[in-house]
């Protein structure tokens, strides 16, 4: 459910503890990510552009860098925290003299920071620097021009701009591994074990899932380089919830394959799973760029936008996923999660609504249709839906029954 507000640790915290808490990640972070370099991705400055599109390209291009490998990120919140503490504002123009502040202040090598400007509906331009912390000069500056919707835009356009101040050629894709190959009869052999794993898959889940195991990491000792050995036994260990291994095998898959689009989109729900949600937009962004009309990825996304309170971006995916399968009850019922975040009630009722129509067992939709409703003040129709939901096996419905109506 996306109802309710999750409290935090730092709630009542004195500013000065943010700063403390923040250099502490920070310094950490240096420990962990030794060897490459640190990078603070300042927000936009804007002109004509609302918060939330600034917001939404800001985020875009912190993930375009964390997802190029090349650097660690400063995250977000502690950057903000930090700065406010420090009295350094994120608005305006970052000069030399403040990038160098603000490098010594992070311990951080190169910052990023530019402006969005819109200059009608669909007017757009980005423009962004790459700064040297230490000296303040400009390494690299990109400027793009936009005419068209924002979040072609944001999809779009924007990684590229990433890509080109980060140094990533985003036209060539990475190479794949190249991996030893056995003789043929091993090659056979190592295919026929891949084969009695995948037989055991039923649609559903592999049963039983360890002996599925056994059968792919077979096939993987006698041919490593068999793609799809990894990606299969990345799925069992999803479905097992083991997570890093699942992510461990869908990346040598990526490895040996980077056109590999599922591989991609399930790495993605692993570390979605992990609530690594960054990392999951980074997966299901390229799995999107190898695949345009990927619902799944789309919907998937959305649902990472929505565990990050970007209840614009969650929609504009929903839409697309929607857009590709319209009978898909739970994009509709995600959707309709989302405007109610954003307090549009009566397009929360109708998302609900059409869930409930395309899968009358949709006892979330049921639910949550519910307490909408019931926040409406529409009582009656509230209990109906919770009944719905209560008979399909909701307790939390029960409950709400037995309290309510």
């Amino acid at each position: 459910m996306w109802r309710g507000k999750m409290e935090t640790a730092m709630r009542g915290r004195p500013a000065a503890g943010w700063l403390i808490v923040g250099l502490f990640f920070i310094g950490a972070g240096f420990a962990w990510g030794q060897g490459k370099p640190h990078i603070a991705v300042l927000d936009l400055e804007t002109h004509g552009a609302e918060a939330a599109e600034v917001e939404s390209i800001s985020e875009v291009l912190r993930e375009a860098f964390v997802a190029s490998g090349r650097f660690v990120v400063v995250d977000r919140t502690l950057t903000r925290k930090i700065l406010e503490e420090w009295a350094l504002q994120q608005s305006g123009a970052v000069d030399e003299e403040k990038a160098i502040k603000v490098g010594k202040l992070f311990n951080v090598q190169y910052i990023v920071t530019g402006r969005l400007s819109k200059f009608d509906e669909d007017g757009w331009q980005v423009a962004a620097v790459l700064l040297d912390a230490q000296s303040g000069v400009t390494r690299q500056a990109k400027v793009i021009r936009h005419q068209g919707n924002f979040f072609s835009l944001l999809d779009n356009k924007v990684p590229q701009l990433a890509a080109t101040l980060a140094g990533v050629d985003v036209r060539k894709a990475p190479p794949p591994l190249v991996v030893k190959r056995p003789d043929r009869a091993t090659r056979k052999k190592a295919e026929a074990l891949h084969e009695k794993g995948a037989d055991l898959w039923d649609g559903e889940q592999y049963d039983p899932l360890e002996k599925a195991i056994a059968f792919f990491s077979e096939a993987i000792q006698l041919d490593p380089g068999l793609v799809d050995a990894y990606y299969d036994r990345g799925n069992v260990y999803l479905e097992l919830e083991e997570f890093t291994r699942a992510v461990a095998d869908f990346s040598q898959a990526i490895r040996l394959n980077p056109q590999y689009a599922d591989a991609y989109y399930d790495r993605g729900n692993a570390h979605a799973e992990m609530e690594e949600y960054r990392k999951a937009i980074a997966d299901y962004n390229e799995a999107i760029r190898l695949n345009p009309e990927y619902a799944d990825a789309f919907f998937d996304r959305g649902d990472a936008w929505l565990e990050l309170k970007n209840t614009r971006r969650a929609i504009a995916d929903f839409d697309k996923a929607i857009r590709l399968e319209p009978e898909n009850a739970d994009a509709h019922y995600a959707r309709g999660n989302a405007y109610d975040e954003q307090g549009r009630t009566q397009l929360a009722i109708a998302d609900y609504e059409k869930a409930i129509r395309l899968d009358p067992k949709h006892e979330d939709a049921y639910y949550d249709l519910g307490l909408t409703l019931f926040e409406e003040g529409d009582r009656e129709r509230a209990c109906k839906n919770w009944h719905m939901a209560c008979e399909l096996g909701s307790e939390t419905a029960c409950r709400r029954v037995k309290s309510k109506c």
